[in-house]
């Protein structure tokens, strides 16, 4: 149902905007693309022409299922990788782009998860968890912004999706969280700067057409 990623998450360190499968930066360092079986491939690049250089592959200890979505926190001091089975392999970012696992990797959150997102702040987390699909389950999570260790928070939020899985997007103010559904529902919620709670806009979902993207 879901599809499998090979190398597909090119991510590039300093967090700008977090995408479906990776995220993408202003000002690039590191480059790193992911396999589904928790390996990284690392690049440093080059600043004035933008050429990659490969260094060396990592495998980050990952658990017995598939890796989805890879997330830099906008400190540009920590890797994420999000896993089909509820575990986050968290890495911190070194001075030379090598990844280090820390203290308690993996992190347990929700079930099943596809995509997470940050704030800009970098104090609080969003996954998508599918356990349950077509319901998505919204997931708030604490970021321990010095250690980079991440709490699953109470009030989750739910609602029924299409056949295909949604996409979230964030405003560069982290005060709302867009989640675009393939039925063309557009589901909003605001963003409490202090707990992290979401809350419905009112009106939300907001249509756009069938078939959104």
């Amino acid at each position: 149902m879901f599809p499998r990623r090979s190398l597909s998450a090119v991510v590039l360190v300093a967090l700008a905007l977090s995408v479906y499968g990776g995220a993408v930066t202003k000002i690039a360092r590191y480059a790193y693309t992911t396999s589904d079986n928790f390996t990284v491939i690392p690049y440093a690049v080059d600043p004035t022409t933008g050429h990659l250089r490969f260094t060396a592959a990592q495998s980050l200890a990952g658990p017995p299922c598939t890796g989805y979505a890879s997330v830099i926190a906008p400190s540009q001091k920590f890797f994420y990788f999000v896993s089909s089975c509820g575990q986050i392999p968290a890495a911190a970012i070194g001075a030379n782009g090598v990844l280090t696992p820390i203290s308690g990797s993996p992190f347990t959150v929700g079930t099943s998860l596809y995509q997470m997102i940050m704030t800009p702040s970098g104090k609080f987390a969003y996954a998508t968890d599918i356990t349950n699909y077509p319901q998505v389950t919204i997931i708030p999570v604490a970021v321990n912004t010095k250690s980079g260790a991440l709490t699953q928070l109470s009030g989750s939020v739910s609602y029924s999706g299409a056949t295909q899985i949604p996409i979230m997007v964030m405003d560069t103010a982290g005060k709302f969280l867009y989640v675009l559904d393939y039925n063309g529902g557009v589901y909003v919620y605001t963003i409490n700067a202090v707990s992290g709670a979401l809350a419905a806009v009112v009106g939300s979902p907001f249509s756009t057409g069938s078939g959104a993207t």
